[in-house]
This record gives structure tokens, sequence and C-alpha cells, in this order.
């Protein structure tokens, strides 16, 4: 990688363009690793993340629907560091840990619900095997008696 100066690569502080910000997401949808993309950009590993960051930012502000993976998805960035981020960016993310809570609670709620019925239909199933057995039991008395 080039070097504006022994530690900092060329790009360093300088602004990104719409065009450069569509290639780094091209990037990421490809799973490059980040090294590569780094590379690339002739960026630090954390100006690439800053920029990801940033773009979940926007993305979360825009569309209040997306959630936290949804965010972690399009950037491929670790859950610890979007949210890390975040707090360093100050921007309120509480509502998609919200969001997640209630998407875990909701999958819990109908976990318990899909229990309750296999346990339901377990408990029917012995009860016809009672009753299927006692009906062939009437049966054999009944032809006990009639014989």
């Amino acid at each position: 990688m080039e070097y504006e100066n022994e530690d900092m690569p060329i790009n360093h502080r300088a602004r990104w363009t719409d065009e450069e910000l569509k290639t780094l997401l091209k990037e990421i949808k490809k799973n490059l690793d980040f090294n590569i993309i780094a590379n690339n950009h002739k960026r630090t590993i954390g100006a690439i993340k800053y920029k990801l960051i940033r773009y979940a930012i926007d993305k979360g502000e825009k569309d209040q629907t997306l959630t936290l993976e949804n965010l972690i998805n399009m950037t491929k960035l670790s859950r610890e560091d979007l949210l890390g981020g975040f707090e360093k960016l100050h921007y309120d993310y509480k509502y998609l840990i919200e969001d997640e809570k209630k998407e875990d609670d909701k999958e819990e709620i109908e976990e318990e619900q899909e229990n309750e019925q296999l346990n339901l239909l377990i408990s029917l199933n012995r009860k016809i095997k009672v009753y299927g057995t006692f009906i062939i039991l009437l049966q054999f008395i009944n032809i006990y008696i009639h014989l």
C-alpha cells in the first residue's frame, strides 16, 4: 500500500466519493477481507469500518424498519464493532436493541406455542391409544358373550 508518510495510507483523511462508497459496498457484499478492502482504497481498516458505521447510521435513520441484524449483514461488521461505533458517534441505537429483544420475545412465544401444541398432540395420541385398546376389549367381550 502507498503511504502518505511512514504511518498513514495516501487517502488518510481524504473525503469519500460516492463512487468509492459504491465500490466499498460492492467489496463488502463480496465478503472481501477488510485488509484487502483497506489496501484497495488506500485507507486504514479503521477508516473502512468507520465509513461502514456511518453508512449504517444513515441507513438506520432513513429506514427505521431496519434491524440491527440487517445493519450487521449490510456492513459485515461485528455486532461489537457496530454498537461500539454507534456509541462513539453518540448514535441512539437503543431502538435497534429493543426491536431485537421484541423479535427474541416473539420467537420465544412462538416456540412456547409450538411446544404446547406438540404436548397436546402427544396427550391426544396417548388417549387415542387408550381408547383404541378399550374399544378392542369391548369388541372381544361382545364376541365372547355371543359365543
